[in-house]
């Protein structure tokens, strides 16, 4: 009679054990990789054919070494294990969410212009919910997402030109980010009319990089060719200082400048074209934003636009 596989008997870590086994080719070295004992690795591989109905390994005097049915399952053997850490984050995203935390991912661009903004004014509308704010370059927030460590990502629309797997992300328009480019009138390069591009800069770090794939993009290489870029700050309030001394022009959220563009303490010389960009919100397709998501989504839209 053909000896059929016990599968309701497999143990998860039976097949994390046998994987270290196949890779080390050594019960001591996988049983020191997985942090137990060689016993218990040796336990583990025996129960594993028994469940499978198939030799794993054979023997020698110093190594172990795969058998063939061992090589054609170890594959399957890898996706079951990463099923498992999927499933695992799953759940523990599904129990944080449930406590009231949401994590979000937010490019740095961005966090620099409404990173203090999330986690202060935030919370003091939302008491007793939990944010949790990772910033981070495209790559960096590609793979958050794509491993399920943040809920959601807010940055720049055209952030998608950037980003892997592509199909398997939502990327939906979110709101407006108006911007002033800033001079102080007293600036001993200030002249009315004159092309700001010659004017000495402060841009935050990443505009060189980031900019490749979006409509900024002339009039910032116009910027890097011509060599007018004195600072790369990411902090508003740092650039803005300069601003105010009169040492360099910037370009910052309009609703940080507003109040001092009304009383003529600074200049507005934002370039037609370049006074706003699109923030979106990126999702995997696959995790579906909870609920607490979902209300964080709709009043952080709020927020935003008394803000503009």
């Amino acid at each position: 009679m053909q000896e059929t596989m016990k599968s309701n008997n497999i143990n998860i870590n039976h097949i994390r054990y046998f994987i270290k086994v196949f890779e080390t080719q050594s019960l001591s070295k996988a049983a020191k990789a997985c942090g137990v004992s060689q016993p218990t690795i040796s336990k583990s591989i025996q129960t594993l054919e028994k469940n499978f109905g198939i030799p794993l390994f054979h023997r020698d005097t110093q190594n172990v070494h795969p058998s063939e049915p061992a090589k054609l399952v170890y594959n399957e053997c890898l996706d079951l294990c990463r099923s498992a850490d999927m499933l695992q984050k799953r759940v523990e995203n599904i129990k944080l969410s449930d406590l009231g935390e949401v994590k979000i991912g937010i490019g740095k661009l961005l966090s620099n212009q409404f990173g203090s903004f999330l986690m202060k004014v935030f919370p003091e509308h939302f008491p007793n919910l939990r944010l949790s704010v990772t910033d981070g370059n495209v790559p960096e927030l590609n793979t958050l997402l794509l491993n399920r460590e943040v809920d959601f990502l807010l940055c720049y629309h055209e952030a998608q030109h950037y980003f892997t797997n592509l199909d398997k992300i939502c990327v939906k328009e979110f709101f407006n980010v108006r911007v002033s480019h800033v001079v102080s009138p007293n600036a001993p390069f200030y002249q009315p009319g004159k092309d700001i591009t010659t004017y000495p800069w402060a841009i935050t770090s990443e505009v060189g990089d980031e900019a490749k794939k979006t409509r900024w993009t002339e009039f910032y290489n116009k910027l890097i060719e011509s060599g007018n870029i004195n600072y790369r700050i990411n902090n508003n309030e740092t650039r803005l200082q300069l601003v105010r001394k009169g040492a360099v022009v910037t370009a910052v959220p309009s609703f940080l400048v507003r109040e001092e563009i009304k009383r003529g303490e600074l200049i507005d010389v934002t370039p037609p074209g370049l006074d706003s960009f699109q923030v979106s919100v990126f999702t995997l397709n696959s995790n579906p934003l909870s609920i607490n998501s979902k209300k964080t989504l709709a009043a952080l839209q709020i927020l935003t636009k008394e803000l503009h």
